[in-house]
């Protein structure tokens, strides 16, 4: 990343609790809300995730014997979402990003990112890390050790901006690149 167009960048990173659901992870970036979705889903019903105001990273299986509708600014799939008998809709506002094989529907899948989507296709070593990644953020951010509140900040936006480095790939990617990558504002 440049150094030089980063020293004018004010982060403020946060951890609000939810106050919707126990089983997601609440960060906030400059009023920007990523909810990581570390507890699965499943249910008989349709499962309808309606975040407009919110990003989602989705680290758990979401699973309906009927339909799941998603809607969020954006959208990162790192977990199985599977409509038995009906069909998946995501929409993400913004980007959409996906790992192969893990939408699966018996009806219809659609997914759409309106500012951008990406598949990595086959790529093992790239969810194994991404995984990863997100998986001990929740972990660090539960065990609420303050000294690992730092690294969680760095880590969830070194999360972030390598995303968006490997969907863009830009000749330079700073900070308020990244930003402006993910809707949230500098």
């Amino acid at each position: 990343m440049e150094e030089n167009s980063n020293k004018n960048i004010a982060l403020q990173i946060a951890f609000p609790k939810s106050s919707e659901d126990h089983r997601l992870q609440l960060i906030s970036i400059n009023g920007a809300i990523f909810a990581i979705l570390y507890a699965p889903l499943e249910s008989l019903g349709p499962i309808r995730l309606y975040c407009e105001e919110w990003s989602l990273v989705l680290l758990a299986p979401i699973k309906s014997k009927s339909d799941v509708l998603i809607s969020a600014i954006n959208v990162i799939c790192l977990s199985e979402i599977l409509a038995e008998e009906g069909y998946v809709n995501i929409q993400a506002s913004n980007r959409l990003i996906t790992f192969a094989d893990l939408v699966k529907s018996s009806q219809k899948v659609s997914s759409i990112g309106l500012n951008g989507s990406f598949g990595f296709d086959d790529d093992p070593g790239a969810f194994l890390h991404f995984y990863r990644l997100f998986e001990g953020i929740v972990s660090e951010l539960q065990s609420r050790e303050d000294a690992l509140i730092s690294e969680v900040q760095q880590d969830f936006i070194k999360g972030l901006c390598t995303l968006a480095d490997k969907v863009e790939r830009p000749k330079t990617l700073d900070l308020s690149k990244v930003l402006s990558f993910w809707s949230v504002h500098s």
